[in-house]
């Protein structure tokens, strides 16, 4: 268990400072990063949700095709509202949703594969990791892995409640499944 401990740790370790010191401090960058950041700070001006279902762009210049629900944009408006109150400018939280997300992914993973070997878990978890897309994902601002998690996590309340019908695992499975369609459209 504790050579297990040091291969979990150390990388996860070295990850988060090279995340820290080198990833998080560069400008916000990507297709969908920057669609959904620059939606999140036109509802922190505009403090209202009609900027998302505007089909008329003459006003205000910027066009919004993805027209997905609202959810990812709203972390950074929500981060906009805390910094103006706080009077800090930043949009660290933002730029860290995707790697924090994908890390559950991996957690998720992990967890369920080692109730089976523990060190099966490690073979998957080092599985996923050589995706080179899913790995992409752990050094780069976007909206993936905060949707799939979702999805995963529905996925997974939904077997609960099928095998075991409770209310509390029909309850999850709503409450996921909710955070998975209002993340995407694909949710």
């Amino acid at each position: 268990n504790v050579v297990l401990m040091v291969i979990i740790c150390v990388p996860l370790a070295l990850y988060i400072f090279v995340y820290l010191t080198k990833i998080l401090p560069q400008p916000l960058v990507g297709h969908d990063a920057l669609n959904y950041g620059i939606m999140g700070r036109i509802l922190f001006e505009e403090k209202s949700l009609a900027p998302i279902w505007v089909t008329d762009f003459a006003k205000s210049g910027y066009i919004y095709s993805a027209l997905h629900a609202p959810s990812f944009s709203l972390l950074l408006t929500w981060e906009e509202l805390i910094n103006s109150t706080l009077h800090v400018k930043s949009d660290l939280y933002f730029k860290s949703i995707g790697a924090y997300y994908a890390l559950l992914i991996v957690a998720v993973q992990f967890y369920w594969v080692s109730k089976q070997n523990k060190w099966l878990a490690m073979v998957a978890v080092f599985a996923l990791l050589s995706g080179v897309a899913f790995f992409v994902k752990l050094f780069s601002p976007h909206i993936d892995t905060y949707r799939i998690f979702f999805f995963i996590m529905s996925l997974i309340y939904l077997a609960y409640a099928v095998k075991e019908p409770d209310y509390l695992s029909i309850i999850l499975f709503g409450i996921f499944s909710g955070f998975a369609a209002f993340s995407h459209r694909m949710g």
